[in-house]
């Protein structure tokens, strides 16, 4: 009976050669898996098991191959942006989204305020893994925070009065919601109001209304200029008549002491002569009665010029 035999020819050959190829692709496998490439304004956040194990910046790095160790790598020095009530089309055109822009100012007018906000990621693992989509949390953060914020002014702070203002009170609310409520590791950089107005049903009424406040305001401003070149002038001229009252009370008083100190001293005299100075009291009241006239005492030894005689006797009398 004749022996069967195995064939022992070149089978082995090809399988060993196989499984090198094999094994040299894990290997290649597993150290490409290791290597970790992160470029300038990257961020590379490591995994291990599924969870958190660290973060790696820009250059070469090393990890577990996977699937022990997984890694993320998202752009953190990137700019984003996101819009409330615009947007645009595949062209380029901005559309308007009136349903987000329109809302209720301070003082109970309808704004159309369209709202850019940029910013970047700060927090790169609370980016990736603390919520599903931040981009859509960032925007109804924005658009709540930016109705609350607007219906706290009024129309002209929006519009343009205290815009600047307006856009660092929305950006810090913002910042602030979206760090304590959410933790989306976002870092807030700009809020900006893009052509603020009101609906366009409304625009010419508005406009009539701003330009009565202009009027208001430019007549207020000449009425501040006719105040400004009245009242110096006032204020000079009653100055004047104050100055005037008291010097004319000084004098009346000064005048009035006169008189009672002159009255006191004639009627020391007339005690010490009172027929002389009766006599004197006299010519002086005739004189004064009679200015501008001749005077003459008519006696018994004749006829006296009475005005010569009167400033004798008062001169003598003295």
């Amino acid at each position: 009976m004749q022996q069967f035999k195995m064939p022992t020819g070149g089978g082995r050959p090809d399988v060993k050669l196989a499984g090198l190829v094999a094994a040299g692709i894990v290997v290649v496998a597993i150290l490409w898996s290791s290597y970790l490439q992160v470029s300038p304004g990257e961020l590379a956040v490591i995994l291990r098991f599924g969870r958190f194990e660290r973060t790696e910046e820009a250059g070469p790095h090393l990890k577990i191959p996977w699937p022990l160790e997984n890694a993320f790598i998202r752009r953190v020095d990137e700019i984003r942006r996101v819009n409330i009530g615009y947007t645009t089309d595949r062209r380029g055109n901005v559309v308007h989204v009136r349903r987000q822009s329109q809302m209720l100012t301070g003082d109970k007018n309808i704004v159309d305020c369209p709202v850019s906000i940029q910013y970047r990621i700060g927090d790169l693992p609370a980016f990736l893994f603390h919520l599903e989509s931040p981009q859509e949390v960032l925007q109804d953060v924005g658009e709540a925070t930016i109705r609350e914020i607007i219906g706290r002014h009024p129309i002209d702070d929006a519009i343009s009065e205290r815009k600047d203002m307006i856009e660092i009170e929305i950006l810090d609310k913002m910042q602030e919601v979206m760090n304590r409520d959410y933790d989306a590791g976002l870092e807030i950089l700009a809020i900006q109001l893009r052509d603020v107005r009101p609906p366009d049903p409304v625009v010419d009424a508005f406009l009539d209304v701003t330009s009565a406040k202009e009027d208001s305001a430019r007549m207020l401003e000449e009425a501040d200029r006719f105040r400004n070149r009245i009242v110096p002038r006032a204020t000079g001229e009653y100055q004047r008549k104050v100055q005037a009252a008291r010097a004319d009370s000084i004098s009346r008083v000064r005048q009035a002491i006169g008189q009672a100190d002159r009255f006191i001293d004639v009627w020391r005299e007339y005690r010490r002569a009172k027929e002389v100075t009766e006599t004197r009291l006299y010519l002086e009241t005739m004189e004064k009665v009679l200015a501008g006239r001749p005077k003459f005492i008519v006696g018994t030894e004749g006829t006296i010029n009475l005005l010569p005689l009167a400033r004798d006797l008062v001169g003598g009398g003295r």
